[in-house]
């Protein structure tokens, strides 16, 4: 799979930064999300713990007053004349008075009614004293008559709302002790006692409450003189509950409380405290209700759908309230909270809760709202992250590939510059030439050109455009003759270079990359030059090997049957000696055995010589002294068998000058071997040469041999050995060693010449020896060159 560097680039960069982001957004997200949920839990928190000191402040205020009611003088002044047997209602005259002044002194309570209990219920007589206050406003109760008239607070009868009101039963203790007084089946009242009735609901805005406790004697801490209920207004409690001081958009307060009339739990599901645990399973069983009633704000769905303050539920399908009642606090108004739990609706919300510190009550105070608006700063965070992320991602993609493709642009004229590859700019000689064969062209003139536009002043371009165009006659294809459309070798282009402000790796690249470029056009022409040289070698040494084999070949078919006439020699000698028993013709006979073998030695020499292809190296003209007349004797004793058996005359004779008188015996010596010389001549047969005997005996072997091989039977072959001349001077004569050697042909009257230059050594002369240097010999007084002519 092939990716684009810039697309390389740009995903590496892209990767990178949005990485760097996301790890920058993970951490700004847990931090600050602990941040923002630990705000908000602890505005929930404190939002719920004011809302609870301000209703424990005012059920304090509510007992207090109450406590301050049941002191008053003249009330238990009457209750005393009361137990002492004054059953009269001018008793209670003077209080009556006082419990009106009291209820209306109009403080920052509002006390309604008042009703005086007895402490032991004598004569079945619970209520002594019923008050209403005189400046009581019209309330109008949230039942009626059986008729069907509304009932008005302070009315006889059921003016006195009875469910604030407790159905006080006596229960005898023993003889002379006050009874029992019990509010409810499970709630007994003592000295400490107080008990909280209601809120009763008048409308959406308005409740009352009662307050009973007992009157304690102000002469003695231990004495109950009576009970008393008093009823006032829960526009207090009710106002803490409604007012948005805290709260936000979708904030509302809650009040939870037991489903009893007590506003305390039973004793088998009490709550856990500072020094005790809660009952848990009792506790999930419990029945709870809401105090007031919970009333959305008018523009939001109501999260309490069909919920009243007579509609009980049970306790543990509100998790929260649940968890503050189980959970057990050094500190009991320690509240608590949780951004993502339900209520009992299961809608999720968001929730402060606290328990109010207060003896009269054991309520639940909740602070609710949306969880949408709990983590309205937490989504608004991660939009912002996420804006962010993306955001930045967008820009890395819509700006990255466009810095990414400006800044390998450099990187993309390189790889154009390989791709586009041509070859040097270099004249191609004329058509007709097809062999590099000393061209009038040669390839050292386009290196000279080559350089001297290099000298050239201008940019580098300028002069290696010139090198690059094809060139057929650099092609080596060329050189050995093949045709054909050939594709040369292809040079990378230079890159064109500019300016540059900042120098980076891609600049010296750039520039590397044109040496390389030029270098390699140079070396190229240069190598075309070797090439060409190269191939003129390899075909003179080819044409020279082929000439050396055609010679090998062709000696080797020459030499073959000149073996044959040595070892015939040898043969013969050794039959003759078998037959003889003549010791000096023994001994003669293997004389000449030991020439012929000698001079098979030699031809073997110079066969194994051409084998090697030396022949121009190791077959040298070897110079030593011989007799002529040895030469006659072993050329009669060679050809002796073949002369005999053909019956063939044959002679070898000397001759001097133009005399001649063959005899026509074999290796006979006539009149004609005494010729006519001067007075400084010796005869032939006796002279002693210097020279290389074996080329002259193999010379007439071959001659000899060719013409006994065509000669009939009964013919006759003669040889002539004849002294033609007396050379002047030997000092013009270059040596044998350095004279042409011409090949002899049979004639078609059976007789061959050949001529030799051989030097005459008369006397005792000595001879220049094979470790002199060649064409030089040292001139002797008595040596003469004689011109020999063999017919």
């Amino acid at each position: 799979m092939r990716i684009p560097i810039a697309v390389q680039l740009a995903l590496l960069v892209l990767l990178t930064a949005v990485s760097g982001i996301a790890v920058l957004a993970i951490a700004t997200w847990f931090t600050t999300y602990d941040f923002i949920v630990g705000v908000e839990s602890q505005g929930l928190e404190l939002v719920a713990t004011i809302k609870a000191s301000q209703i424990a402040s005012n059920l304090d205020l509510l007992e207090t007053t109450c406590k301050t009611f049941a002191t008053r003088i003249l009330i238990q002044s009457a209750l005393r004349r009361y137990y002492a047997g004054n059953s009269s209602a001018e008793n209670w005259t003077n209080s009556i008075a006082d419990v009106q002044s009291a209820l209306g002194g109009r403080g920052y309570l509002s006390l309604y009614q008042a009703i005086i209990y007895s402490k032991n219920g004598k004569e079945g007589v619970e209520s002594l004293l019923n008050v209403t206050s005189d400046t009581v406003p019209d309330i109008t109760l949230p039942y009626t008559y059986p008729n069907g008239t509304s009932v008005k607070l302070g009315h006889p009868g059921l003016g006195y709302p009875p469910s604030l009101y407790p159905n006080l039963t006596y229960r005898a203790t023993g003889k002379g002790a006050n009874p029992t007084v019990y509010a409810f089946a499970d709630y007994t009242f003592g000295l400490a006692s107080a008990l909280l009735l209601g809120p009763l609901k008048v409308n959406s805005s308005f409740s009352l409450v009662s307050l009973t406790l007992p009157i304690v004697n102000n002469t003695s801490n231990t004495e109950i003189l009576g009970f008393m209920t008093v009823v006032a207004s829960a526009a207090n409690l009710q106002n803490v509950i409604s007012s948005r001081d805290g709260l936000g958009n979708s904030g509302q307060v809650l009040l939870l409380g037991p489903n009893r009339s007590a506003n305390v739990f039973s004793s088998a599901d009490q709550p856990a405290t500072s020094t005790s645990g809660a009952q848990t399973e009792a506790l999930h069983g419990a029945q709870v209700h809401y105090v007031f009633e919970p009333t959305p704000l008018p523009t939001q769905a109501s999260r309490h759908a069909g919920m009243s303050t007579d509609t009980p539920f049970v306790l543990s399908t509100y998790p929260l309230a649940l968890r503050v009642m189980l959970e057990s606090y050094p500190d009991e108004s320690k509240a608590i909270s949780d951004l993502s739990t339900t209520n009992e609706r299961g809608i999720r919300v968001a929730v402060g809760a606290v328990r109010p510190q207060n003896s009269l009550v054991q309520w639940i105070l909740l602070v609710e709202e949306s969880q949408s608006e709990a983590f309205a700063q937490v989504a608004r965070l991660r939009k912002i992250i996420i804006a962010c992320v993306f955001g930045t991602a967008g820009a890395i993609i819509i700006l990255v590939p466009l810095l990414t493709h400006w800044a390998v642009a450099p990187i993309r004229r390189l790889r154009a510059a390989a791709q586009k590859s041509v070859e040097p700019e270099i004249e191609a000689p004329p058509a007709s030439q097809s062999r590099v064969t000393g061209d009038e062209r040669e390839p050292g003139e386009a290196v000279e050109r080559i350089e001297e536009h290099m000298d050239e002043k201008g940019s580098p371009a300028t002069w290696v455009k010139r090198l690059r165009r094809p060139s057929g006659w650099l092609n080596s294809s060329t050189s050995i003759g093949q045709s054909g459309p050939t594709r040369g070798f292809q040079i990378p282009e230079r890159v064109k270079e500019r300016k540059h402000c900042v120098t980076d790796e891609l600049t010296e690249l750039t520039k590397t990359y044109n040496a390389m470029s030029d270098e390699l056009t140079i070396q190229y022409a240069r190598l075309e030059e070797r090439v060409v040289e190269r191939t003129r070698e390899l075909e003179k040494a080819k044409s020279a090997a082929e000439t050396a084999n055609e010679s090998k070949t062709l000696f080797i078919a020459n030499i073959s049957h000149e073996l044959k006439t040595p070892l015939n020699g040898i043969l013969g000698m050794c039959a003759v000696c078998m037959g003889e028993d003549d010791l000096s013709r023994i001994k003669k006979s293997l004389q000449v055995v030991y020439q012929s073998g000698d001079l098979l030695l030699h031809l073997l020499n110079d066969l194994l010589t051409f084998s090697k292809n030396q022949i121009d190296q190791a077959i040298q003209i070897e110079e030593k002294e011989f007799k002529i007349s040895d030469v006659r004797s072993q050329l009669a004793i060679i050809f002796q068998n073949q002369v005999n058996e053909k019956h063939i005359d044959f002679s070898v004779n000397f001759v001097s000058g133009d005399n001649s008188d063959p005899q026509g015996t074999v290796c006979r010596e006539g009149a004609s071997d005494h010729p006519k010389l001067t007075p400084a001549q010796p005869r032939l047969a006796d002279m002693i040469l210097w020279g290389d005997q074996h080329r002259i005996l193999q010379v007439l072997i071959n001659l000899v041999s060719n013409s006994l091989k065509f000669t009939p039977e009964n013919g006759k072959v003669e040889v002539r050995i004849r002294l033609v001349d007396e050379v002047s001077s030997i000092d013009g004569i270059a040596p044998l060693r350095n004279v042409p050697r011409r090949s002899s042909k049979l004639r078609s009257q059976s007789v061959s010449s050949a001529s030799s230059s051989i030097r005459n050594t008369a006397g005792a002369s000595e001879g220049q020896g094979e470790g002199q240097g060649e064409g030089q010999r040292t001139s002797k007084p008595n040596l003469r060159q004689m011109m020999f002519q063999f017919e």
